[in-house]
């Protein structure tokens, strides 16, 4: 499939992104903390790697279980994994709550119980599974090398994504 075919999704990452960050109002998931990347051996704050890792797994799984994407933006191939650039970098604002008024609320409830049973149970995944999922995926090892911001293009890669996150899907009961 072309991805210049691919249906947009209907919300911006941002929206997703403060949405998650409400889920975690204590920053216990989304923490401050900076780790080592165990594959590239750079460092990174941990709440950042696993905000965009779940961004990503929930545009793949959206895409998977409704034959559509979630989210509107583009996700691009950096050294800690893919990330969406407008989430990036407002990360710290969204952190601490300091910018959400102009963005969209998620007001359907169908996509809400999507995220949140996804984010309950993506949050129980270790970060080196996240770590070894974001490596070892074939959008972004395929792009990582091509150029300075590279474009992920996951719809050309659903067979090893239906492969690979199949049981999480059937573990999500969605």
């Amino acid at each position: 499939m072309n991805n210049n075919k691919l249906e947009k999704g209907k919300y911006k990452a941002i929206s997703v992104a403060k949405y998650l960050f409400s889920l975690d109002p204590k920053r216990e998931y989304f923490t401050n903390r900076r780790i080592k990347n165990k594959i590239t051996f750079r460092t990174t704050t941990l709440g950042r790697f696993r905000l965009h890792q779940v961004l990503y797994l929930l545009q793949i799984l959206h895409y998977l279980k409704y034959n559509k994407p979630l989210l509107t933006d583009k996700f691009y191939a950096w050294e800690n994994g893919v990330i969406v650039y407008n989430v990036y970098t407002h990360f710290w604002e969204l952190y601490h709550g300091l910018n959400g008024k102009d963005i969209k609320e998620i007001d359907d409830k169908e996509t809400k119980e999507f995220i949140d049973r996804c984010f309950n149970y993506l949050k129980t995944i270790s970060e080196r599974e996240l770590q070894e999922f974001s490596y070892n995926d074939p959008a972004w090892s395929s792009t990582w090398t091509r150029s300075e911001q590279p474009e992920i293009h996951f719809i050309n890669n659903l067979a090893a994504y239906q492969s690979y996150c199949s049981h999480w899907l059937q573990e999500i009961r969605l």
